[in-house]
């Protein structure tokens, strides 16, 4: 790919990054499906410090559609500041955290909560790799983004699988249960096999599951300092992929609008069942003691609001140009 006369470069505080992710410091194994998954660009923007400020990622068709639209929207954008689990729980941070009193918050519901969040933050893997090998159409802007959101998950789960260790010591034997447990996505065959109810169940999801950090935040809040702030900036992660989904239902499918409400309130039906080990919507009951009907109502309404706006900004955007 030659990048000399890319429109990016218009923008010279952007630069082509030749490491490509492992600029990024992930080495995780994903699937690696061609057209897809298989090669991505990245560019970044750092500040006088040389730190990590903004991240531009393509595929090489998400790369050619942009500079051969000149598309201004570019979705698979990201701003710091992000969480990063190497630097908000470093190991004298982890020797900081305690477990709340025994009177407010019991351990075991405790670590009941973290060993969900641990569980669930790592299956983003497999919800990875099953949408990568499946046959839906999706944007070609989709598959950055769906990446970049990788990377922030697995963080999410090195995380949260820090503190869960740091507290209650590591256990090989669930590690090696957990990672044996099969996945049943057939259970959501009406959501995953369209790109538009997909992209609309990932908007719904990451707004439940703000929702539900949001909720939890007490406990966190009782393990330590250190633990309140890498979680706010997971709260702050799980927005911008909120927000992308969004754009990217906007950006894409603003001709099935009619069917927005009828596919959220079908989604959120999906929702709130026995979890296994999907990622995605995974708020389940009986982990997840407060998500109930009013929680569910109301990451639907969120949805809905957040991608009509988009949608109007898009078609204003559109207009102009």
């Amino acid at each position: 790919m030659n990048f000399d006369n890319s429109v990016i470069f218009k923008n010279t505080k952007y630069n082509y990054c030749s490491q490509g992710i492992r600029e990024l410091k992930f080495t995780l194994e994903y699937h690696k499906e061609k057209n897809k998954t298989d090669k991505f660009y990245l560019f970044d923007h750092r500040d006088a410090l040389g730190r990590l400020r903004e991240i531009l990622l393509f595929t090489p068709a998400s790369f050619s559609e942009f500079n051969r639209n000149h598309d201004k929207s570019i979705i698979a954008l990201k701003k710091a500041p992000w969480s990063c689990y190497d630097e908000d729980l470093t190991n004298s941070n982890l020797q900081l955290l305690h477990l709340p009193n025994e009177k407010f918050i019991s351990s075991s519901y405790v670590k009941r909560v973290l060993g969900y969040d641990t569980m669930t933050e790592g299956d983003s893997l497999r919800f990875f790799n099953y949408v990568a090998q499946s046959k839906i159409v999706v944007p070609d802007e989709f598959w950055p983004v769906l990446f970049l959101w990788l990377i922030d998950e697995t963080n999410h789960y090195n995380g949260f699988n820090a503190v869960l260790n740091a507290l209650f010591g590591r256990d090989i034997s669930e590690e090696k249960r957990l990672e044996n447990e099969p996945s049943d996505f057939n259970q959501f065959d009406r959501i995953m096999s369209d790109s538009f109810k997909l992209l609309v169940a990932l908007t719904y999801d990451e707004a439940a599951t703000i929702q539900g950090y949001n909720n939890d935040m007490y406990i966190y809040d009782a393990i330590g300092k250190p633990m309140t702030g890498f979680v706010k900036k997971v709260i702050r992660d799980e927005g911008w992929h909120f927000s992308k989904f969004a754009s990217l239902t906007a950006k894409y499918y603003h001709n099935r609008l009619d069917e927005l409400e009828t596919v959220l309130y079908e989604i959120s039906n999906l929702d709130g069942r026995e979890y296994k080990r999907t990622f995605f919507l995974d708020h389940d009951p009986r982990m997840e003691t407060q998500f109930n009907f009013d929680l569910k109502q109301a990451a639907v309404l969120t949805a809905k609001r957040v991608i009509l706006s988009k949608v109007k900004k898009h078609k204003t955007n559109a207009f102009l140009s």
